[in-house]
Formats: structure tokens, C-alpha cells, sequence
């Protein structure tokens, strides 16, 4: 049997993991801008100028997965969830002004001739920038298969998506020193600029992937249409096993990191000695059922009853006591 992950375990191997990435991305953002300063390359200042973004992100990060601890409170009542997609929104919308800045200027700089820079310390150091990142996106990879955890998999897409980057801008130097001394040679002081644009183009799709997920949240739009379906084929079996239900109602929300699911549940029995302790074990199937389909997620149960005849198959007194 596998060991149970609590909340507080989970939080605090987010909060390693994150760390860990703060340093590493810590190291990068210095040595990207003293690199840049001794080769006069852009695409590395901009390397760097994001890894120090990532080190903001990161540290914001950590304290709000300290939140998910916290209970709800009446200011509050759904939890705290929703903070971090829409601190995600507003460091995209920020992320995309400072993108099309710099976008805007290097533009101007390819119009203009282009930049030499020194091509060998560059290709060495993106290269090896690039090993490194790899390393730690397969070490990031094995911790999230303990936990599964959100904010882990975004670290280790970062860290993928800087490994690749490096070494697409690491090939792209040693291609710049190969056209040296050729006749391909006055392509060399357009390949900075260029590859910091194609940086720049990528940056903004990944930017807009993570404010997708927040507008998502913000508006309680559906899930994955994965989770929804699992969702589906647990109701459908919970009615096949229980002939006395007669329906369920569903609404299934994306409610910050975790998702929402609010089911109504229509008794229809004919027998006044239907049994309202039953509905105990009703709802732990349903809610250990959703559970294993989405950790994240909160689910609130209520339960109907009809009315023939006059007679009411079920009083809310009995449904209450039978819930505690």
C-alpha cells in the first residue's frame, strides 16, 4: 500500500522544490547578466533577465502554496485557491508589456545591421547552461511522480523550457563561428538578435498557456474534458448501483488550483423506510470517488427527496443527522 500524501506533506515538498528552483534560477539570472557584459550578447541578458523573473515568480510561489494550509474563513469561504491564478494573470499581462518592448527594440536592431558579439564563451556557456537545466527538469519529474503537484510540473516545464532554449541558442553561436571567414559571414551579427525575437515569440506562448489556466479559474470555467469525463462515468456507475436514485445534478468548475463540484442528488423511493443513514455511505462515494479522479478538489453533496401523494419520503432533520 502506498504512502499517503497530506496536505502538509504535499505543501512542503512544493516548497523544497521551489526553492530549489529559486537558487538555481537565482545562479543563472547573475551569471546571465555578467556573461552578457563580457560578450555583448543580448539573448543571453534576456536568459538572465528571465531567470531573475523566474526567482520573483518562484518566491511568490512558495508563499502562496503556504495558503492552500490555511481554512476557509468567512472573507474567504471557498479558500484560498484562487490567489495564485490570478497573481499568475497579472505577472503575464505584465511579462507580455516588458516582451513587446523588447521585442519592438530588437526589431529596430535586425533593421539596423544586426550585433557582433563573442561567439565562443557564449556557445560554451549555453550548452552547458542547457545540460544543466535538463538535469534538474528529470529531477523535478521524479519528485512530482510522489505528489503530483501543480506547481511542481510548472517548475520542471520551466526548466525544460530554459534547457531547450540554451541549447537552441548554444547551436545557434557554434553555427555563427562556423560562417566566420566564409562567404555566409554577414549573416553572423544578425544571429543575436534574431534568436533573442525567436525567444521572445516563445516566451509569449508560454506566458499565455499560464494566463489561459488563470482566465479559466477567474471565469469557473470547466476543467479538462478528461476530468469531466471520469467525472461523468462515476455518476453513471453511482446511478447503475443505486436503483433509487433517479438523478444527479452536476456542476464541475475550475475554482483556482482546485476544482469545484457541486452534485444534487434526487432520491426517488416510493418506501417510507428508506433508509436516511444511507446517504452517508452515498456520499463518501461520491466524494472519495472525485477525490481519486482530482486531489485538488471540494465537493458539496445535497440530496432531494420527492413528494407523492403528499407524503414526503425524507425530512431534512434526518437528512442533517445522517451527514454529520
Amino acid at each position: 500500500m502506498g504512502n499517503v500524501i497530506t496536505l502538509e506533506n504535499r505543501v512542503k515538498k512544493e516548497g523544497d522544490v521551489i526553492t530549489l528552483s529559486i537558487i538555481i534560477s537565482g545562479i543563472f539570472f547573475v551569471l546571465g547578466i555578467i556573461v552578457s557584459l563580457f560578450t555583448g550578447s543580448t539573448s543571453i541578458l534576456m536568459d538572465g533577465i528571465a531567470s531573475g523573473l523566474f526567482v520573483i515568480i518562484g518566491v511568490v510561489s512558495k508563499q502562496i502554496s503556504k495558503l492552500d494550509l490555511k481554512k476557509p474563513t468567512k472573507k474567504f469561504p471557498m479558500g484560498y485557491s484562487m490567489i495564485q491564478p490570478l497573481y499568475y494573470f497579472i505577472i503575464g499581462t505584465l511579462l507580455s508589456i516588458i516582451i513587446a518592448y523588447i521585442g519592438y527594440e530588437h526589431v529596430l536592431l535586425v533593421m539596423s545591421g544586426g550585433k557582433n558579439i563573442s561567439l565562443g564563451f557564449s556557445t560554451f556557456f549555453e550548452i552547458a547552461s542547457g545540460f544543466i537545466c535538463l538535469g534538474f527538469y528529470f529531477y523535478f519529474k521524479k519528485k512530482n511522480r510522489e505528489i503530483n503537484s501543480t506547481l511542481i510540473k510548472v517548475e520542471a516545464v520551466n526548466m525544460f523550457s530554459d534547457g531547450i532554449i540554451s541549447f537552441a541558442v548554444g547551436v545557434a553561436f557554434l553555427t555563427g563561428l562556423l560562417l566566420n571567414n566564409t562567404p555566409l559571414s554577414f549573416i553572423v551579427p544578425y544571429i543575436d538578435p534574431v534568436i533573442t525575437l525567436a525567444a521572445l515569440v516563445y516566451m509569449v506562448f508560454q506566458i499565455l498557456d499560464i494566463m489561459k489556466d488563470g482566465v479559466k479559474s477567474l471565469l469557473h470555467m470547466s476543467p479538462d474534458e478528461k476530468t469531466v469525463r471520469r467525472i461523468d462515468s462515476l455518476i453513471l456507475k453511482f446511478r447503475h448501483i443505486n436503483p433509487f436514485v433517479s438523478n444527479v445534478g452536476k456542476t464541475v468548475v475550475l475554482s483556482g488550483k482546485k476544482i469545484l463540484v457541486l452534485l444534487n442528488v434526487e432520491i426517488n423511493s416510493r418506501s417510507k423506510d428508506f433508509p436516511i443513514e444511507k446517504l452517508r455511505e452515498l456520499k463518501y462515494y461520491l466524494e472519495n470517488g472525485i477525490k481519486k479522479i482530482q486531489d485538488e478538489s471540494t465537493v458539496h453533496i445535497s440530496f432531494d427527496f420527492f413528494i407523492e401523494n403528499g407524503v414526503i419520503y425524507g425530512d431534512k432533520r434526518g437528512v442533517e443527522k445522517a451527514l454529520r
